[in-house]
């Protein structure tokens, strides 16, 4: 139940993460505190790039084998997948 919560609650973050990079890479003027703010948006993307995996891992049981190994690795291609797929419509929609 925490787990596929944990999942959930961190996929809404990521998004609402990459919608925050889409609107300062548009919106906001060159400056330093547009270079602060995407590095600080670009930490929160990575911690959330393991959060999704990780969640994923603890939800089909935490094995420590080879399927532990490759649900990891799929829910890693398949956030990466969604991270360029909604970061690329946020920028071409703007």
């Amino acid at each position: 139940m925490v787990n596929g919560l944990m999942l959930v609650l961190s996929l809404i973050g990521l998004s609402i993460v990459l919608n925050g990079m889409a609107m300062v890479k548009t919106e906001v003027r060159k400056s330093p505190v547009k270079t602060f703010m995407m590095i600080s948006l670009g930490i929160l993307t990575l911690v959330f790039l393991y959060l999704v995996p990780y969640s994923f891992w603890r939800l089909t049981g935490s094995p420590a084998n080879w399927s532990g190994g490759l649900s990891v690795t799929a829910a890693g291609i398949g956030v990466v997948l969604y991270v360029r797929w909604l970061y690329m419509t946020r920028i071409n929609k703007t």
